[in-house]
């Protein structure tokens, strides 16, 4: 039976060389339910810049980013680009 997780989440993440790296915490539970999964997707924004060193790349080689670009904050600019991004999202 192919069991599959999809993950919606506001995770930042960066490149780290050729390497997508995300914030601990988060990767290593993901690890851990990709165990549980066949596959698992993981949907979450992709910073530019350097990675902070509390981010690692996934262990789980089940587990699948799709980058989004950052959106929101506060103040009415930020909700427009909500707007903005959201096609991306979406698709």
């Amino acid at each position: 039976m192919t069991m599959r997780l999809l993950i919606i989440s506001h995770t930042p993440h960066h490149r780290d060389g050729d390497t997508v790296v995300g914030w601990m915490p988060t990767i290593r539970e993901i690890d851990q339910l990709a165990s549980r999964f066949t596959t698992v997707r993981h949907v979450a924004c992709m910073y530019p810049g350097p990675a902070p060193r509390s981010e690692v790349a996934y262990a789980a080689p089940n587990v699948e980013l799709v980058p989004v670009p950052p959106a929101g904050g506060p103040g009415l600019a930020g909700k427009l680009d909500v707007l903005r991004t959201s096609p991306r999202y979406i698709q």
